[in-house]
């Protein structure tokens, strides 16, 4: 049996064949993390969740888009808490002062597409049987 949670849809969806070709270029999580982003909080109803980013405040660039909902944030790694999260932007990807926010504006190095976001929202819908009300973490 399928496991029933939100992280469990985003491995499926991340570790398929399939949706990685869907990818205009890069990873989910270098270049397709804001298409992802955008297709989890597509099919996410519950209210509260929001896009975030990740960005350097050294520099000021955003690296990364992922889904804020409660205590947890989720992208292609699955679900962190935020202590998770920067320590991975820190010691991982190694940024100077790494940062996660609301997202204001969209960041012109981090693809958006629509119609794949879309797509992948559907396989999301398809792989949990339902939409993310009463989701479980």
């Amino acid at each position: 049996m399928k496991e029933r949670t939100i992280e469990g849809a985003i491995k499926s969806i991340v570790t398929s064949e399939e949706t990685y070709a869907l990818l205009p270029n890069g990873t989910w999580l270098a270049g397709g993390c804001g298409i992802l982003a955008e297709a989890i909080l597509k099919v996410w109803t519950c209210a509260g969740a929001e896009l975030y980013i990740v960005k350097d405040l050294k520099n000021g660039v955003v690296h990364h888009i992922l889904i804020h909902l409660g205590r947890y944030y989720y992208d292609g790694n699955g679900k962190s808490t935020k202590k998770q999260l920067l320590h991975h932007w820190k010691y991982e990807e190694r940024l100077a002062k790494p940062v996660v926010e609301p997202l204001k504006e969209w960041p012109e190095d981090i693809d958006r597409d629509g119609r794949t976001s879309t797509t992948i929202a559907q396989m999301l819908t398809n792989y949990y049987y339902s939409d993310f009300n009463g989701y479980n973490e």
